[in-house]
Order: structure tokens, then C-alpha cells, then sequence
């Protein structure tokens, strides 16, 4: 058996030759999988779990699918899709992940992020980021139409907030952060996404050895997964 770890496959129903691509994916590689993570932005956008368009239901419908069949689904929100809520969590049998959240897994433990945290040096976004994150504005912006509220994420996703973080080298992970989050969960293996740069990192702190994975983003013409094996081995493996 094997689990198998996602990010940054950002679903919009403006692309559907990536949905199709996930939804391939969901029916075939992942019904083989032990389990699933899916480490944040799996949607574009995602404005509230209100938001009942075809698009939406088709992609809850395929998840709760493979959690029936019994493949343990793990969300963890990312940047794009951080309102998603108790419903969609309940409608798609998926387990809600924090981010950051140590897993043990096949005797090791694993510290897992969407990554968006460790890029400090976009202060813009960081601030932003905070902001965001406080239940009280969340429950303003969840109040207001849903059709204002998806011209919101439209201008969000475009605006600089969305994009800097993969515009420059500069605002990749700062290692002084991740340092920070491996004193308060040590791990020897940390997985996460979101910078789009795909790596295999080791580094050692301390006199100990830790092993990084980056997870890459989707494209309509290509997803990919990392696998990791029983034996504890991990490959990151692209497929169309």
C-alpha cells in the first residue's frame, strides 16, 4: 500500500481539462492509495460552501466517492481555498487537516504545510494573510452575496496577493521560518506546496537530518502526486 500527497491543483470551472485531469485521477490512481492527502489549494478560488454550482458538486460528488470506497481523504486549506467549511468537510467525507499538522506515517513522523506561511518576505502577503484568517472578517465576507463575494476572489486571485509569491526566487521559503516551525514540530521529513517549485531538499540543524518535499502544482496537461511507500520511500510522479 501506499499514501499519496497533493497541492496546488487550483480546480476552476473555467479549465475543465484540468477537472477532467482530477477527476481521473480521484477514479483511478487514488482508488489504489492507503490514503490521500491533499495539502490546500485544491480549488481556485473558493468563496463559501454555499456555493452549489455544478462545478462544485461535481468535484464534492467525486470526493465523497473515493472517501466511500474507502480511501481515507485528508484537506488541508491553502491560500486559494481557506473558507472551506464544515459542509463541504461533511459532504465529501474528506478529515479536516490544520496547517501545519505532524503525521505519523509508516513509523515517521512527517510535518506537513500548505506552505504559504514559510514565505515571509512578501510582507504585503503575510499581512494579508493574517487578515484573512480571523473569523470575524471570514464571517463579514460569508455574509455577503455569493456572486459579490466570487468578483472578490476574481480580483484576489489576480491582484498581487495571488501571484507574487511565484513571480521571484525572492519570494520563495525562508529557511529561517521553517526552522521556527520544525522547534515547535520536529519532524524529520516536512511535505508542502504552494511556491509552484518542486524539490527534493535535505539540510541538517542542530546535528539532525531532515528531508524536504515540495510538491508541484497542476496543469491542464499535467497532474502529479508523491508517493510514499510502506518501505518509507517517496517519488513524486507526473502523469497526463
Amino acid at each position: 500500500m501506499s499514501t499519496l500527497f497533493i497541492s496546488d491543483v487550483h480546480l476552476s470551472f473555467q479549465n475543465p481539462s484540468l477537472t477532467r485531469l482530477f477527476l481521473h485521477f480521484l477514479q483511478h490512481q487514488a482508488r489504489c492509495a492507503e490514503a490521500l492527502y491533499i495539502l490546500g489549494d485544491l480549488f481556485e478560488t473558493w468563496v463559501g460552501d454555499d456555493d452549489e454550482s455544478p462545478f462544485c458538486e461535481q468535484i464534492i460528488q467525486a470526493l465523497a466517492s473515493l472517501t466511500t470506497s474507502g480511501v481515507t481523504t485528508y484537506f488541508m486549506p491553502g491560500n486559494r481555498d481557506f473558507l472551506i467549511g464544515q459542509r463541504f468537510i461533511t459532504k465529501t467525507g474528506c478529515r479536516l487537516l490544520a496547517d501545519p499538522s505532524v503525521i505519523k506515517l509508516y513509523g515517521v513522523s512527517i510535518l506537513l504545510m500548505h506552505g504559504d506561511s514559510l514565505c515571509t518576505l512578501d510582507k504585503g502577503y503575510i499581512v494579508y494573510r493574517r487578515l484573512s484568517r480571523t473569523k470575524f472578517l471570514q464571517s463579514l465576507f460569508l455574509k455577503l452575496p455569493l456572486s459579490l463575494r466570487k468578483k472578490m476572489a476574481h480580483y484576489l486571485s489576480r491582484g498581487k496577493h495571488a501571484n507574487t509569491l511565484h513571480d521571484e526566487a525572492r519570494f520563495d521559503v525562508v529557511m529561517s521560518e521553517l526552522r521556527y516551525y520544525l522547534a515547535l514540530y520536529p519532524a524529520p521529513l516536512i511535505m508542502h506546496g504552494h511556491t509552484h517549485r518542486p524539490c527534493i531538499q535535505l539540510f541538517q540543524e542542530k546535528n539532525k537530518l531532515y528531508k524536504r518535499f515540495v510538491l508541484s502544482d497542476w496543469t491542464s496537461e499535467r497532474g502529479n502526486v508523491l508517493v510514499m511507500s510502506l518501505n518509507q520511500q517517496c517519488k513524486l510522479v507526473y502523469f497526463s
